[in-house]
């Protein structure tokens, strides 16, 4: 690491801790009156979250897809762990952030042989189904969903999240603003 790179990263760090303190100090005096002095106590941990958040990887595409194929292999993790990874092949119909081209998902769980792996963070895909994938790169360059299971939010025949009155409209409203 350079140490302009640990330079900019101190800088971004300090930006942050000084605005979430600036969110507290300001919202404070509101929870104290409504909420009473022990959520207002709580309320500083604001600051080590916003720091904490500004560390996790970038979300790299957005694309709304329909699944093409899943398959699933055995693959060692970083821990030597050897665990069922299924892989969803994606047709992108929609790119709301980064480029349009098809994709392939990797994602924890699936069935291999009879064995089934099911991983209580991530939903499994099936052939046909249609979702807003936010996706990044794992590790060894691959495309994972963003936040786990968060980086997959499934849709129905008529744009809108299951058991949600979010639409696909909604989705891309909020993926817009935040370009």
């Amino acid at each position: 690491m350079t140490v302009e790179a640990l330079l900019a990263g101190l800088v971004r760090t300090n930006v942050i801790a000084s605005l979430a303190i600036l969110l507290v100090l300001l919202l404070r005096p509101f929870v104290l009156r409504w909420l009473g002095a022990s959520v207002a106590y709580w309320l500083w941990l604001v600051v080590p979250l916003a720091v904490a958040a500004s560390f996790l990887p970038p979300r790299e595409r957005v694309v709304v897809a329909s699944v093409d194929d899943v398959t699933a292999t055995y693959e060692s993790n970083a821990f030597g762990d050897r665990l069922i990874v299924s892989h969803a092949r994606l047709r992108v119909e929609e790119a709301l952030k980064g480029p349009a081209d098809p994709m392939t998902l990797d994602y924890e769980g699936g069935t291999v042989d009879g064995v089934t792996l099911h991983v209580s963070s991530l939903p499994a895909l099936a052939r046909g189904e249609r979702a807003v994938f936010f996706v990044a790169r794992g590790a060894r360059g691959e495309f994972t969903p963003h936040l786990r299971g968060q980086g997959i939010v499934k849709l129905d025949a008529t744009d809108h999240v299951p058991h949600s009155s979010l639409t696909l409209d909604d989705v891309r409203r909020m993926v817009g603003q935040s370009r």
